[in-house]
């Protein structure tokens, strides 16, 4: 009904822009879908759900992991298997549909034309591109953020059960999509205790009858952490929180992150210099996208879904996830705050609706000229790809031979995932030479094994200071390196085994 209503009439000149937005969108998603092979995160949700490892309905009721995600995309690959474009083309999917709601619902909070303008940011936008050509649930996650929005939005509009409805089998997709949902939920919660109390008593029942509708699965699933957690022992990383991962969210829902230093470079040891090369595009882009943010910020001011709306959804889960990072729950990730993704881009599309015609295009062409640059990082650098685990396992299902081991650090699944050799898979268990079971492991694959093969898959992960080469170099014999994309491959052998000595 929503779409005929756009078709009719007058609306006919109104739908032919977003038509040709979704063109653009479907184009830049589909594009080189797979280029890249499948990282760690897409290979667990393949496991998951393909039937190979376990029973399906535990895994699902076991994760918080999004289950109703990888149900989906256990239905869509028994459509059409597991391969890289088929999986990926359910976020793809999903990801269109999230352009086309983000174009309702600032049409709805704002009018056509920034209606128009925020629907084309999200098609060019490196961040949401990137997540739907991933096998995640975050395409999802954005998706029915902005549902949410819409149906609460009506239900201020004009009330009504079935908005009611709507909303809380919205809300409980959402949570069942990604935990991340109850950062979006509470958001609401507050603005309505705010602007309409009553409603917001109503809100509460609702988040009582989804947490009650969701209590098989939430007393099944883990999160792995305990309060005596807290603090720095046992840290998820290093650092889980720095209050500059503020600025790169904003900087990331801009520009994208495909630009400057890639992100495995900046975890392996993060310094001012890796940016100095940048320094010209990044302080370019940075006005570009603060002006238009602070400009359509301004322009919200009076309005009804004003300034207080649009900042508590888009920084309440920013401040959330640093507390939880602070709490060590989970170390903080832009994707992990994209519930409130969708206001940023209506604040860029209201800071460039409010500029008179010349100043629009002029920034129009900045901002996408700046994404154009994030996109060719995205699709044609191999710098910022996932680890080529695809072409490490095939190169080395040749080159392996019968009783060799294949020893993968610290990161095993797309490996494991994709290789069909005959050498032994492999894996450390996240231990290092600093751990007393080294050894253990050690004199086993002296006693068994004549050849190593050692792939490094994010090592620095696990072994930041490569403890598990050099142990290697110093009691095996190194005969070969292999690069691939993101990972490097190091061929011992043994030289008691190889000589005959004992």
């Amino acid at each position: 009904m929503e779409i005929e209503k756009e078709m009719s009439g007058g609306s006919r000149r109104r739908f032919l822009p977003m038509a040709g937005i979704l063109l653009l969108g479907t184009l830049l998603r589909f594009f080189r879908l797979d280029q890249q092979s499948f990282w760690a995160d897409e290979v667990t949700s393949i496991w998951k759900v393909d039937g190979l490892h376990g029973p399906i309905f535990d895994n699902l009721i076991h994760t918080f992991h999004g289950p109703l995600h990888m149900a989906i995309l256990g239905l869509w690959g028994r459509l059409g298997g597991f391969g890289e474009i088929w999986t990926r083309s359910l976020s793809v999917i999903t990801g269109l549909v999230g352009i086309w709601l983000i174009y309702l619902l600032a049409r709805r909070l704002a009018g056509e034309r920034i209606a128009q303008l925020s629907a084309l940011l999200m098609a060019v936008a490196p961040f949401h591109i990137w997540y739907s050509q991933e096998v995640r649930n975050y395409a999802q996650l954005i998706t029915l953020s902005i549902l949410s929005m819409i149906l609460l939005l009506r239900i201020l509009d004009r009330g009504g059960i079935p908005n009611w409805i709507a909303f809380l089998l919205t809300s409980g997709a959402l949570l069942l999509s990604n935990l991340a949902g109850a950062f979006l939920i509470a958001a609401q919660g507050i603005y309505l205790l705010i602007r309409k109390p009553k409603l917001a008593l109503r809100i509460i029942l609702v988040i009582i009858v989804i947490l009650v509708l969701l209590i098989p699965w939430i007393k099944n699933f883990d999160i792995g952490w305990r309060p005596d957690m807290v603090g720095k022992e046992g840290a998820v990383r290093n650092i889980n929180f720095h209050p500059l991962a503020l600025v790169y969210t904003f900087s990331v829902y801009g520009i994208g992150d495909t630009v400057g230093p890639a992100r495995d470079e900046m975890n392996r040891g993060l310094s001012a210099d890796m940016f100095i090369p940048w320094l010209p595009y990044f302080a370019i882009a940075g006005a570009i996208v603060a002006f238009l943010f602070l400009r359509g910020l301004l322009s919200r001011r009076g309005k009804d879904e004003g300034l207080g709306f649009f900042l508590l959804w888009l920084l309440l889960p920013m401040i959330i996830t640093a507390g939880l990072a602070i709490l060590n729950v989970k170390a903080y990730n832009v994707r992990y705050v994209s519930v409130g993704y969708p206001a940023f881009l209506i604040l860029m599309a209201a800071g460039l609706s409010a500029l008179r015609l010349r100043l629009r295009i002029l920034f129009l062409v900045g901002i996408l000229a700046c994404t154009a640059v994030s996109l060719s990082g995205f699709y044609f650098n191999s710098r910022y790809w996932k680890p080529d685990a695809r072409q490490a396992a095939a190169s080395l299902a040749e080159r392996a031979e019968e009783g060799d081991l294949l020893l993968v650090y610290s990161i095993e699944e797309p490996f494991r995932h994709y290789y069909a050799g005959a050498g032994e898979v492999g894996g450390l268990n996240w231990a290092n030479p600093t751990h007393a079971v080294f050894e253990d492991y050690m004199e086993a694959w002296e006693a068994d094994f004549d050849r190593v093969w050692l792939v490094d898959y994010r090592a620095w992960y696990a072994d930041p200071q490569a403890l598990t080469k050099k142990a290697f170099a110093e009691r095996w014999r190194e005969v070969e390196t292999l690069d691939f994309i993101g990972i490097e491959v190091r061929l011992f052998e043994n030289p008691n085994r190889i000589t005959g000595e004992e």
